[in-house]
């Protein structure tokens, strides 16, 4: 995903646990090193609608809640692609 410059930053409000689990996933994701603690810089934005919905189902496969996956960029996505 070179050259794509929106960026994510997961809000403080979500749990440093579920911050992280969102950071190590997404960093797995798109197969880049991932940075550490709840300022990680997430490119959720810049990830395109169908790998989202992946993300967003892999998160929520992880047990981060739902309230979370919508804070961090998941809101607009159809609950059950």
């Amino acid at each position: 995903m070179p050259g794509k410059m929106s960026t994510y930053r997961v809000p403080r409000t979500v749990p440093k646990l579920e911050a992280e689990l969102i950071a190590d996933e997404y960093a797995t994701f798109v197969g880049d090193d991932r940075t550490t603690g709840s300022d990680a810089d997430v490119r959720i934005a810049s990830l395109s609608t169908d790998e989202r919905r992946e993300l967003r189902r892999r998160l929520l496969a992880l047990g981060v809640s739902e309230d979370t996956v919508s804070q961090v960029g998941f809101d607009d996505l159809d609950r059950d692609p």
